[in-house]
């Protein structure tokens, strides 16, 4: 493995691993998002039926909290959640992998040679542009959760972070 190579390895270890962290995290966000949601309107629901002589002195309290359930009811199936979340699944699972990869190269960086080399990039860059395309369907515009994966890896790999040439 030639000096290039080497760093692009390096590099792409990096990225895989923060993707795969910004994709876990991101998932999680949107598993309790919903999870939230749902409750809310289970506890709406039986607090409509089982407080009905309470709402007829509070009916705006009720009419509110009907109409903001009714909207969440609405808008699940619209935002189609768990479709997200299965997708979102896929891709830290296929990030990790890289990840995986791109960690077991690395560790044999030195007995590999540089056609082997190119022949397991094209490879690796064939599923990284795949996961691109995929990721590209889902919300994933949260540039302080990028930064905070991105810091995460730094930190945990001992690795200067770039603001302040220091570790984190």
């Amino acid at each position: 493995m030639n000096a290039d190579q080497t760093v692009f390895f390096w590099q792409s270890l990096l990225d895989a691993d923060q993707n795969s962290r910004y994709w876990r995290a991101m998932t999680l966000r949107f598993v309790r998002r919903e999870r939230t949601a749902k409750i809310f309107l289970a506890i709406v629901s039986s607090a409509t039926v089982a407080g009905w002589g309470f709402w007829r002195e509070a009916s705006w309290v009720w009419q509110g909290l009907s109409i903001l359930a009714a909207l969440i009811s609405v808008a699940l199936p619209i935002f189609d959640v768990p479709r997200h979340v299965e997708a979102m699944v896929e891709l830290h699972e296929k990030w990790f992998q890289l990840l995986t990869e791109y960690e077991e190269i690395w560790a044999l960086r030195a007995s590999i040679t540089d056609a082997e080399t190119q022949e397991k990039i094209k490879k690796l860059k064939g599923t990284e542009v795949e996961l691109a395309k995929k990721s590209a369907k889902l919300p994933n515009d949260d540039t302080d959760l990028g930064t905070k994966t991105y810091n995460d890896v730094l930190r945990e790999r001992h690795l200067p972070s770039p603001q302040t040439g220091s570790q984190k």
